[in-house]
């Protein structure tokens, strides 16, 4: 076999490699990153850190009226993972009394934009998960009814609490739990994006 065959073989099994050990990498810590509408390379410095991310100033300029799933993407475009493959929008309307329940993060890349109103996170690591009753990577806990008898070990877990306002957006790393309530009427737009790898891998 050709020398420069080989070697290229074995760059790629290298490449494949590093990409599957980032695909898995779970960071813990509660840090909270915070930037001021970066350009794409930071943008993508701060994603590969894997730590709950708030981005500030972003969507300032746009129409929220003119904002629908068929042009969403043009607009959000600068923020898909790289070797992109699959995204996904829910463009939300939710009033102030919305409460989402207890959900483990399952996408490479998970973004909630805050187009208008405030909106309060909770987010667990990825370690909290042995004091929220997890079967089949769902929590049994009703957390804005919590049952202490019945769950008493919640008590236990920790998280962080990150308030969202108007043009600020949320990275949830995956493997994380979060929950989030609005404090006021709002809009928001979730979006998920999938890599080739995170895809086929993950």
């Amino acid at each position: 076999m050709n020398t420069i065959v080989i070697i290229g073989i074995i760059i790629f099994i290298i490449y494949i490699f590093l990409h599957i050990r980032f695909l898995y990498k779970i960071n813990p810590n509660y840090d909270i990153l915070q930037s001021k509408n970066p350009n794409k390379e930071n943008f993508e410095k701060i994603m590969n850190q894997k730590s709950p991310s708030i981005f500030t100033d972003i969507g300032k300029d746009w129409n929220i009226k003119e904002i629908n799933k068929k042009n969403i993407n043009k607009y959000f475009v600068y923020y898909l993972c790289p070797l992109l493959i699959k995204s996904k929008y829910d463009i939300k309307t939710i009033n102030n009394d919305h409460k989402e329940k207890l959900t483990m993060e399952n996408n490479n890349r998970h973004l909630i934009l805050q187009l208008k109103g405030k909106s309060k996170f909770y987010l667990f690591n990825p370690e909290q998960s042995k004091y929220l009753y997890v079967k089949k990577n769902k929590s049994e806990v009703d957390y804005w009814n919590q049952d202490l008898k019945k769950y008493p070990l919640l008590n236990k877990s920790q998280f962080i609490e990150i308030i969202i306002h108007e043009n600020q957006m949320i990275y949830i790393p995956k493997k994380w739990w979060y929950t989030y309530e609005s404090i006021d009427k709002g809009h928001l737009i979730d979006c998920n994006s999938e890599s080739l790898f995170s895809y086929f891998l993950g």
